[in-house]
């Protein structure tokens, strides 16, 4: 595992620098200019994570190696290479750049990182996020590629490589018909998990991401609030992915679903405005990768 986490160190770093200069070399172009160094922040973003992993990996048992990275790593090294002479002699074309993207980004290695911060997860919440920020990070470049004349057999590729992330939405609902009713109509929109109240909610959000939580507010155990509040003290910002479902919306709930910025809606809900509101959670929550 060490070998394999400083290996994902140096390329991650590696890509962060190479996105930087390529958007010195098309500063001209504000847009792309400006899309490189969001590409460049991730990666650097990518680098610290993995170097947090080195860390974890260190503290553990050492692994006897169990893989050669052989030709991913010469195939992946190579792209950047060959981007780094295109850059270095002033030919960089926008074509090549798309080419260079796709290349890296869609690579083997991105299944080899997922690996790592999935062996992880336990060892840190940290770790536990960063499947749908690469998502989203992939999201902006195929965004990209569709954006770029030319570049349809790029896209095609794209669109043929298995996602690496499923939106994931959690229904928090003591009413077992509700709970199940709920996930029918949303599962459209992700893979759907029931908690029948704010503990069973508490349990799985520990253990993995979800991009929208659906949370009735009177249950057994450990009310809605109550879930949202022990859930924000090690996630404040979770908050942004909520949506409180009532059927008894007193101004009290009001002003407290106002005054933390919460999502809310009445019970019946409609079909319509239900899926409208995650799509919209899920959407806005994009922005913030």
């Amino acid at each position: 595992m060490e070998t394999i986490v400083n290996w994902l160190t140096h390329i991650e770093l590696t890509a962060s620098i190479f996105y930087r200069d390529a958007a010195v070399c098309f500063k001209d172009d504000e847009k792309l200019a400006e899309f490189l160094n969001r590409l460049s922040t991730d990666e650097r973003w990518h680098y610290q994570v993995m170097m947090n992993a080195a860390e974890c990996v260190r503290r553990k048992n050492p692994e006897p190696p169990f893989v050669v990275l052989d030709s991913i790593k010469s195939k992946v090294e190579g792209v950047f290479q060959e981007g780094r002479n295109l850059l270095l002699d002033k030919k960089l074309t926008k074509k090549d750049l798309v080419d260079c993207l796709v290349k890296i980004e869609f690579a083997e290695c991105n299944d080899i990182f997922l690996y790592v911060v999935n062996s992880l997860r336990e060892e840190s919440r940290e770790f536990m996020d960063v499947a749908a920020k690469i998502r989203d990070h992939l999201k902006q470049i195929e965004r990209f590629v569709e954006s770029m004349p030319g570049c349809q057999e790029h896209l095609a590729l794209i669109r043929k490589i298995p996602r690496v992330w499923k939106e994931k939405i959690l229904i928090v609902e003591d009413m077992d018909y509700i709970a199940e009713f709920f996930k029918a109509v949303l599962s459209s929109e992700g893979s759907v998990e029931i908690a029948s109240d704010g503990a069973e909610g508490l349990r799985k959000i520990s253990e993995t991401h979800f991009d929208v939580i659906v949370s009735d507010v009177d249950m057994p155990l450990v009310s809605g609030i109550e879930f949202y509040e022990r859930a924000a003290q090690y996630d404040q910002k979770i908050g942004e992915r909520f949506l409180f479902l009532s059927g008894d919306l007193t101004d009290q709930r009001r002003d407290f679903f106002l005054r933390n910025n919460l999502e809310f809606a009445a019970k019946p809900v409609s079909i319509d405005e239900l899926r409208r509101r995650v799509a919209a959670i899920m959407k806005n929550n994009m922005k913030h990768f």
